[in-house]
């Protein structure tokens, strides 16, 4: 690995000595990959597409961040995502060709826990970011609200913000939060729980429900986005809709029933094949490819 390069926007169109790659991964960096690719003959300009982000700026406030986020499909760079989902999307709304890579995980961090060995309570562990709306925290407390009712007996683990504030005192005192987590934590994490709980309101991929998966925990997601590229409902996981009441119900199904949850672990951990080397050899072919079609130009 190499150290990052940390450039102004001005001064990475004006650096020559770079790679000719330059590959932004959200609109707000996308022009400036596409300024570079202008400015420089010999350098190409991709666009690595997360998610849908028009989706993100719903507010009648953030008209200018959606308008802008919606044109950075159309500034010709070379676009590629890791779902079908945000291929079809993209494709659908703009014009634009899309291509399609292998999702990539570290398989060093992220491997089985022995979930099938633990005895006792259900463990539960959940992302909680109520700074960024779209990702359901809200949802996320209304559900285990109801889930406590049915399920007293229940270990809830949530990570990714400390702000303690924003949980009701009653709901608070039942739940361990655990602040921003390395990529390594995370995983250890997963590995020492049963269910893994991600009720964002758009996934482009659902990074989190694969991560889990990985780990021998089982997902559960709401419907929406890219996730369909790896979870199946009643397989390996749970795709459950955006209403509180429904989610308990079936998230207190699952960590009642052991041997239910354990036949979805391991059908998750029987027909996973994504890796890392998978996606970098992806990304090899895609960059060699251009390189060979732009020499023969």
């Amino acid at each position: 690995l190499t150290r990052p390069l940390v450039r102004t926007p001005a001064e990475l169109i004006a650096e020559t000595t770079l790679p000719r790659n330059r590959i932004s991964t959200m609109w707000e960096t996308a022009e400036t990959a596409k300024s570079v690719s202008d400015r420089q003959a010999e350098t190409r300009g991709w666009y690595y597409i997360q998610g849908y982000e028009p989706w993100l700026y719903h507010r009648s406030d953030q008209a200018r961040e959606r308008e802008a986020a919606s044109s950075s499909y159309e500034l010709g760079l070379r676009m590629v995502a890791k779902t079908d989902f945000l291929k079809t999307i993209v494709e659908k709304n703009h014009i634009a060709t899309v291509e399609k890579i292998c999702p990539g995980i570290d398989r060093d961090i992220f491997y089985p826990g022995e979930q099938q060995a633990h005895s006792g309570s259900p463990r539960l562990s959940a992302l909680y970011q109520p700074a960024i709306p779209w990702r359901g925290t809200d949802l996320l407390l209304q559900t285990l609200e109801e889930l406590f009712v049915r399920n007293s007996n229940l270990e809830v683990f949530l990570f990714g913000s400390s702000d303690i504030e924003h949980c009701p005192p009653a709901l608070r005192k039942r739940i361990h939060f655990l602040g921003k987590l390395p990529a390594s934590k995370v995983a250890e994490l997963y590995r020492s729980s049963d269910v893994v709980c991600d009720l964002s309101l758009m996934h482009g991929f659902g990074r989190m429900g694969i991560e889990a998966l990985a780990c021998g925990a089982v997902p559960v997601l709401s419907e929406s986005g890219g996730v369909a590229e790896y979870a199946r409902h009643d397989e390996n996981a749970l795709i459950v809709p955006d209403k509180p009441d429904l989610i308990a119900r079936s998230l207190n199904t699952l960590l009642q029933d052991s041997v239910y949850r354990l036949q979805l672990r391991q059908n998750g951990l029987d027909t996973f094949s994504w890796s890392e080397a998978q996606a970098t050899s992806d990304w090899l072919q895609l960059l060699e490819h251009d390189s060979g079609s732009k020499q023969a130009a």
